[in-house]
């Protein structure tokens, strides 16, 4: 299924640093906010959004990614305030919060640190404490400079070799979040200073904290979140809840947005207390 994103607002959050963001739904419905992974942005999101109807999704361009603002400071509590100015700016009072990879650290470490502020939580493949083999990579690829290509169309291979599985229209919105023009060439839209500076952080002991329904998912095929770990979290939490998508790898949004898309709705609806929607979500281990 095509995604169709035609209602979302594209806003910013003035301030240093400037946040981009899309909102799609109707004020009164219960509100759902999207973080990305480490280079991604909220495009991202856009395949899963067409299934949360019913909700008011945010999705977030973390500072220094998408069209928000780089400003050099990328630590864990610098991302937990980008979500904090989000859910001023939206007049939230409590939401759910879905992440994907170092979104989903960012998710964990903002609900683990405001008890109360959320009705919601899911954490989408990643470990809670990242091996340190994952900062390493990150952190070389922090070295080197950024990418530009002289043509839209070496840009465009290069986001659908990165994005399997996603549809024409999906990796055309993809590859006009991900590049912009500049003197001629098309350069990526990410500061490589957040993969410089990205933290094996260790989340584990936040998740005690996180008492709310909370869906851990993991792609079956995943070299990113192994499934000890997985199951780790979902005992931690004091009310995990576990789905894995069978032979996704760690772009699973992407890849399968429309059942990653159903499972959420499914966990979302049951964890606002309806009956209706789409199950796929699994208490426990």
């Amino acid at each position: 299924m095509t995604a169709d994103t035609s209602n979302n607002d594209h806003r910013f959050i003035e301030g240093s640093p400037r946040l981009h963001y899309t909102l799609s739904g109707a004020d009164e419905q219960p509100t759902v906010v999207l973080l990305h992974g480490s280079t991604q942005h909220s495009s991202v999101w856009d395949g899963v959004v067409s299934s949360l109807d019913g909700f008011r999704v945010a999705a977030l361009d973390l500072r220094g990614h998408g069209k928000s603002e780089r400003n050099g400071a990328y630590q864990p509590d610098d991302y937990a305030s980008d979500v904090e100015r989000l859910l001023t700016a939206l007049d939230a009072p409590s939401v759910a919060i879905i992440g994907h990879s170092m979104g989903s650290l960012v998710a964990m470490r903002y609900l683990g640190q405001r008890p109360g502020s959320a009705w919601a939580a899911g954490f989408i493949d990643i470990d809670a404490r990242p091996p340190d083999h994952q900062a390493v990579t990150l952190h070389t690829g922090g070295a080197r400079p950024g990418l530009a290509f002289d043509t839209l169309d070496e840009a465009r291979a290069r986001v659908e070799r990165l994005r399997p599985g996603a549809d024409d229209d999906l990796l055309e919105r993809m590859l006009r979040a991900s590049f912009i023009e500049q003197d001629g060439r098309f350069i990526e839209c990410y500061d490589r200073a957040t993969l410089a500076q990205f933290a094996p952080w260790d989340n584990r002991e936040l998740l005690r904290a996180i008492d709310v329904p909370a869906l851990v998912m993991r792609a079956g095929e995943s070299t990113v979140h192994g499934a000890e770990a997985a199951i780790e979290m979902v005992e931690i939490l004091p009310d995990g809840r576990f789905h894995e998508v069978p032979g996704a790898s760690h772009m699973l949004h992407v890849e399968r947005p429309d059942e990653v898309g159903a499972v959420l709705a499914g966990f979302l609806n049951s964890a606002n207390g309806s009956v209706d929607g789409p199950g796929g979500a699994e208490r426990g281990a």
